[in-house]
């Protein structure tokens, strides 16, 4: 599972921005965004410095209530 993650990490390479923004106003505010990978989304962050720097934030479950565990302002979150 780790090289499948690299390997869809890797494609970032090409048009970081590709991906939407989360459905979330708070996380979306700090340019959050996410991919599926199989049964996971990654969440990153992309950084527009002289070449665009993707960081990766969080891998997760796709069953799993992101929002509350990415999202500290969310109802019933952290």
């Amino acid at each position: 599972m780790i090289d499948t993650f690299r390997k869809e990490i890797q494609t970032l390479e090409v048009m970081p921005k590709r991906n939407p923004l989360v459905n979330d106003i708070f996380l979306a505010s700090f340019g959050v965004r996410s991919m599926p990978v199989k049964n996971y989304l990654v969440f990153y962050s992309v950084t527009d410095l002289p070449t665009p720097e993707v960081d990766i934030e969080r891998i997760l479950y796709k069953g799993r209530d992101w929002q509350k565990i990415l999202n500290p302002f969310h109802k019933g979150g952290l």
